[in-house]
């Protein structure tokens, strides 16, 4: 387990399994870097790139830099808290089984989509996602030049990301099947279906998706 005590050279070696593994599922959930274009007067225009940081004092926690609890801001003032229960066995152990508990519940979708065919659909990503998937486990660093192609495919934001095909699951809602239950006729399913997708896109911004 990632939380057990494990002592090798007198330190409990189970902090730092437990603070690599938090840290990999942080990284996962960085939000995608944006390209911005911001217009003046005379037509003057400024480009560049805004990479999210909002993630940057939970993974100064989680790495080998502790912080201070003097620090000043909300969240580096909570970031203790987390140290405290980092040390702990017992404290490790109900953080893992709450979060095993909290996942499923509380965790937002990545992607939001509609299709007519689902089974191709499917089959089309599972099949990018594999490819790409094996080429990085031969080649690791190879993770890293994705992120220049990340608006391509989906599996490419994806794999870039830092998930496998072994992350990743399907859930899904069947309008057509709806649609005969409640003993509507006369509706477009499919417009109902993308109205759907518009308005949970907006709701969860499932963060690989692309509209």
């Amino acid at each position: 387990m990632d939380w057990e005590l494990d002592v090798v050279d007198g330190v409990d070696a189970g902090i730092e399994r437990l603070r690599k593994l938090l840290r990999k599922q942080t990284n996962r959930y960085n939000s995608l870097e944006l390209n911005t274009i911001a217009k003046g007067a005379f037509s003057q225009t400024w480009g560049g790139s805004l990479t999210d940081k909002t993630s940057d004092v939970l993974l100064k926690v989680l790495g080998d830099n502790l912080i201070s609890k003097s620090h000043d801001s909300h969240d580096e003032k909570k970031a203790p808290k987390l140290q405290d229960t980092l040390e702990s066995r017992d404290a490790r152990k109900l953080m893992v089984s709450a979060l095993q508990g909290a996942i499923p519940i509380f965790s937002s979708p990545i992607y939001i989509g509609v299709a007519e065919c689902l089974r191709r659909r499917l089959l089309s990503h599972a099949n990018d996602i594999t490819k790409i998937s094996m080429e990085i486990s031969r080649d690791p660093d190879a993770r890293d030049g994705l992120k220049k192609y990340r608006n391509k495919s989906f599996a490419t934001r994806v794999i870039s990301t830092g998930f496998n095909p072994s992350h990743l699951k399907v859930f899904t809602f069947d309008f057509d099947e709806l649609n005969r239950n409640i003993e509507i006729n006369s509706v477009d399913t499919r417009t109902v279906a993308e109205s759907v997708e518009w308005l949970l896109n907006r709701w969860y911004h499932p963060y690989l998706g692309k509209r």
